[in-house]
């Protein structure tokens, strides 16, 4: 599924919690988006990191979670408000911390 930023951006998010229940089409308009998960990987990591995270700030959709892990955790990190990273947990442990 893709979501409609603009007319020549549609972005796919690894996750996505959506406002509506009209799932029977392949793409939702930004509007109807209220979070948007991005799972960062080697191939992805420049646009989870920098793109995605702006380009959805300024389509109005109001949370982005990225999820990625570094030095063997596994860290979640929240953008498009003034919270702090949601979770950390190493790979294998059973939750944060």
């Amino acid at each position: 599924m893709t979501v409609r930023l603009d007319d020549l951006t549609r972005p796919e998010p690894d996750i996505a919690y959506l406002s509506t229940s009209d799932f029977g089409r392949t793409w939702f308009d930004a509007s109807e988006v209220r979070l948007a998960v991005e799972i960062v990987s080697v191939e992805s990591e420049r646009r989870d990191r920098k793109l995605k995270p702006v380009r959805y700030a300024e389509a109005g959709i109001p949370h982005f979670w990225r999820v990625e892990e570094e030095d063997g955790f596994r860290s979640s990190t929240s953008s498009n408000s003034n919270r702090p990273p949601v979770a950390m947990s190493r790979p294998g442990s059973t939750g944060p911390g």
